[in-house]
Order: structure tokens, then sequence, then C-alpha cells
């Protein structure tokens, strides 16, 4: 599948948004309708932290993008965000788990679901504007949910 991106700019709508687009990428072929589910729970996942948690740098911009090869959606999601350390945000994560708390489960959730995460600011370019990328992969021909790698069981 050639890559498909799409940018929100309204934070407001964004949950929305993303979901729709999730949905048509699965009605037209796009995405495995399995696939689209855990691609929809995962970018849930972590836009839901970004709208409730960002600092953002001047007008709030997302932009997914995603690609298929290999079994694998390989997915970038970049934003005008300040960023945080997401490898801090994990280890206490996981270091404080006990039992199902209300709140913090997202990044692990996500964490489970895919492979290679990884987030950093995107190199400088000409724009005032910091961005900063997420990267991650999502299994399209298996189980996608890995919750002993995320450290949600012993």
């Amino acid at each position: 599948m050639p890559p498909q991106t799409q940018a929100f700019d309204d934070l407001s709508r964004l949950p929305d948004a993303l979901h729709a687009w999730i949905t048509q990428l699965s009605l037209n072929g796009r995405v495995d309708a399995d696939a689209a589910t855990l691609l929809a729970l995962a970018l849930h996942e972590w836009t839901a932290n970004l709208v409730q948690h960002a600092t953002w740098c001047g007008e709030a911009r997302v932009v997914v993008s995603v690609a298929e090869s290999g079994g694998r959606l390989h997915c970038a999601v970049e934003d005008t965000s300040a960023g945080f350390d997401l490898a801090g945000a994990l280890h206490s994560r996981r270091v404080g788990f006990e039992g199902l708390p209300e709140r913090g489960m997202g990044l692990l959730m996500l964490d489970a679901l895919a492979d290679g995460l990884d987030y950093a600011p995107v190199a400088p370019s000409r724009a005032a504007t910091p961005r900063h990328r997420l990267r991650f992969r999502l299994r399209t021909d298996g189980p996608g949910l890995d919750v002993t790698h995320a450290g949600l069981v012993p």
C-alpha cells in the first residue's frame, strides 16, 4: 500500500476525524479490518494523550501517515508539540504499575500493540515551529497485542 497521509488541525475533532479516516482506509481496502482496529486503538491512545497533555508550539497540528509493507503497518504521527520523554514515561508506568489503575494505561497499551516505538524531535527545518514524530509498526499478519513485552504481565 502506498503511504496514506492525513493532517488534523482541529484538536476538538481529532478523535472523531481520526476514526473516520481509519474507517475510510478500511472500507477502501487500503487497511485490513482487523489491522484497522489495532491502528485505531494505537492512534487513539497516542492522539488522546497529545490532546490532553501536550504543550503546543504555535498552531496545533497532527499529521498521521500509514503504509503497509512486509506484514506490518508502518505508522508515523508528527505533531507540533513541545514533546516529552516517552521512554521515561513508559519506564515510570511499568515501575509503578499495580493492578489496573484508572489512568496511565494508554502508553503501556500502545507499547504492547506496537513494534519499534520511537518518539523524537524531527530534524530542524526552515519552519520555526518545533515538531516531534512518533514512529511504530503494527503486525497485520497475526496477533498484535504483546502484553508481556509491555510489562503488563510478569
